[in-house]
Order: C-alpha cells, then structure tokens, then sequence
C-alpha cells in the first residue's frame, strides 16, 4: 500500500514539476503577449512528466510483485 502512496505522490510532484517547467519555458519563449500559449506549455509539460513518471512508476510496481511472489516460491520450497 506504501509503495502504492508513494508512486502516486511521485507522479503528482513530476506532474506539478513539469507544469512549472513548461510555464517557465513558456514565458521565456513568448513573454507575457502570448499567454495563451503559455498556459498551452504548461499543461503540455505537466501531462509529459506525469504520463513519464507514471510509466516507471507502473513499472516498478510490477517488478515488485514479482519479486514478491518469487519470494513467496522460495519460502514454501523450505
């Protein structure tokens, strides 16, 4: 359950992370003329780095079940 919570927390943080990124490169890019294009950047880099974070993050959980169910093997083998 903890690394279930902690998964999810990472991929909110990558998602804010990414956003701020985005904005920031936003208004570097455009100033403050264009700020519709700039909530655009933004958005774009908070779905980028949460849908990023999420991949790993799915992929690690699924190694752990693994590891969890070779370890479940092992001790009934004893």
């Amino acid at each position: 359950m903890l690394a279930r919570v902690l998964a999810f927390s990472a991929v909110i943080l990558a998602s804010l992370c990414g956003g701020l990124m985005g904005f920031a490169l936003g208004r570097l890019q455009w100033g403050d003329d264009l700020s519709v294009w700039i909530i655009v950047a933004g958005a774009a880099g908070s779905a980028l780095a949460a849908a990023g974070v999420a991949v790993v993050c799915v992929l690690v959980l699924r190694a752990m079940s693994e590891w969890t169910d070779v370890a479940s093997v092992k001790a009934r083998r004893r």
